[in-house]
């Protein structure tokens, strides 16, 4: 159905099951997961949802740019994702082509789990590709990488990849000058001539302190 009409909820009549009838991009999944601490079973109230959900392949990204840091509220994503995609997000080891900025940040927020391939013969209508469940299992604040900020170095991370194969000394300009980027990489045991797509997660990591005591001292 037809979600532009003003969200709407619909409860059982034993209140034992609610749906929210609403855009997944929009509702606040942290807000929401605090219903789930009602009852009197004190190991219910204790434990953490989970989101579990079969998404239009084209909002993958965003859905994921959403969920993922919701470590505190949820335990873990089970989705539904296109193979390519799924096979793609759960890569652990720079330096592939397919190698993106969204798998340092899926790794940062979370441990990804390919869990089994879909065939495309078991839709009715049948798509293009075939599809793959996936489990992010999500870090807590505490359990995720140290860094300065989040949000720098999500930030740090796009910016690096948005010429994943230049050297970083150009890709990160004009957030600092290029001798400035190699002095970074150099003292964090990188060359130099780093590319983006050479970087894992705990180079990235190491990269964005060196980068914020840069800008600091300036």
């Amino acid at each position: 159905d037809s979600i532009e009409e003003a969200p709407r909820i619909i409860q059982s009549a034993d209140g034992r099951l609610e749906i929210l009838h609403d855009d997944v991009l929009k509702v606040d999944l942290a807000g929401f997961a605090s219903g789930f601490d009602a009852g009197s079973d004190a190991k219910r109230r204790e434990a953490k949802p989970i989101i579990m959900a079969n998404l239009p392949y084209n909002i993958t990204r965003d859905f994921l740019r959403k969920t993922l840091p919701l470590g505190e509220a949820y335990t873990s994503l089970v989705l539904m994702l296109q193979h390519e995609a799924a096979e793609r997000l759960v890569q652990s080891t720079p330096g592939s082509p397919d190698w993106r900025a969204m798998n340092v940040i899926v790794q940062f927020y979370s441990t990804p789990t390919y869990l089994f391939r879909v065939d495309r013969r078991l839709y009715v209508p049948r798509p293009k590709v075939d599809g793959a469940v996936v489990e992010f299992a999500l870090k807590s604040l505490s359990a995720r990488p140290s860094v300065p900020s989040e949000a720098e170095f999500v930030s740090l991370v796009k910016r690096g990849h948005l010429q994943r194969r230049k050297v970083l000394s150009n890709s990160l300009r004009p957030l600092l000058e290029g001798d400035e980027i190699r002095e970074c990489l150099v003292s964090v045991g990188l060359s130099p001539e780093s590319r983006a797509q050479e970087l894992g997660l705990e180079e990235w990591v190491a990269l964005s302190w060196a980068v914020h005591r840069c800008l600091e001292a300036k």
